[in-house]
């Protein structure tokens, strides 16, 4: 009985991790391109380089690092993930 007790719970909480409910600091640092930004920034930005850097200073944000670190984690990876994607395109 414990057992489906201690299952059903998990079930439960695992929604919240991936919820809207409570944005995540991070989040606030890197706001997607909107638009009043020109044409041309959006034409820069790689969407699948700029998830997993966001994902990186997230990383760093839970490892409690600061902005400005969570910021150079960012840009690192970010520019890392250009230079490895036009070093391995078909």
């Amino acid at each position: 009985m414990r057992i489906v007790l201690a299952l059903a719970a998990a079930l439960a909480l695992s929604g919240c991790a991936d919820s809207a409910f409570v944005d995540h600091p991070i989040s606030s640092l890197f706001p997607s391109l909107g638009p009043d930004q020109t044409a041309s920034a959006q034409a820069v930005a790689d969407p699948h380089c700029s998830k997993l850097a966001k994902q990186r200073a997230g990383d760093a944000s839970f490892a409690g690092e600061d902005t400005e670190t969570q910021r150079a984690v960012y840009d690192k990876t970010y520019a890392d993930c250009l230079d490895w994607d036009s070093k391995h395109k078909s």
